[in-house]
């Protein structure tokens, strides 16, 4: 079983990949790891950058290359395997949904707040989006 996980940095994605890695340890199946970049929340260049560490698609790309492979390494480093790890460019409930199709996925784990876009919609608006059209069972994990 595989089990794709959303990664941002934020306490909800970490608590995702948490859970994950209690599932497919329980199931013997292998974690997922997606970074999701929306170029659109960068075009207007006078708005404030989607995320405020993140001034470019560029750096966003950067530090979503950096949080794959921490994760990666740390879950590697607990014994659970890492089926994959991508970095993709687009809306995130897209490029989830768009993943858990293409892949064989067993479920999709997001977390229920995340870093909040340009837009003013954070990861809980994602995971909504992701239930209503994920092919396969989403679990929405929270933070606290």
């Amino acid at each position: 079983m595989e089990y794709l996980v959303a990664v941002d940095g934020s306490d909800g994605s970490r608590a995702a990949v948490d859970h994950a890695k209690r599932v497919a340890r329980r199931s013997g199946g292998s974690v997922t790891l997606v970074h999701a970049v929306d170029p659109g929340s960068y075009a207007n260049a006078h708005a404030p950058a989607a995320d405020d560490r993140h001034h470019s698609v560029d750096d966003a790309a950067r530090h979503g290359r950096e949080l794959l492979a921490d994760f990666a390494a740390d879950l590697r480093a607990e014994g659970v395997s890492v089926g994959a790890t991508h970095l993709r460019f687009g809306e995130p409930a897209t490029v989830l949904t768009d993943l858990a199709t293409a892949d064989d996925v067993a479920e999709v784990v997001v977390g229920h707040r995340g870093l909040p876009a340009q837009s003013g919609r954070v990861l809980g608006s994602v995971a909504k989006d992701v239930i209503d059209d994920a092919p396969v069972p989403v679990t929405v994990v929270g933070s606290g």
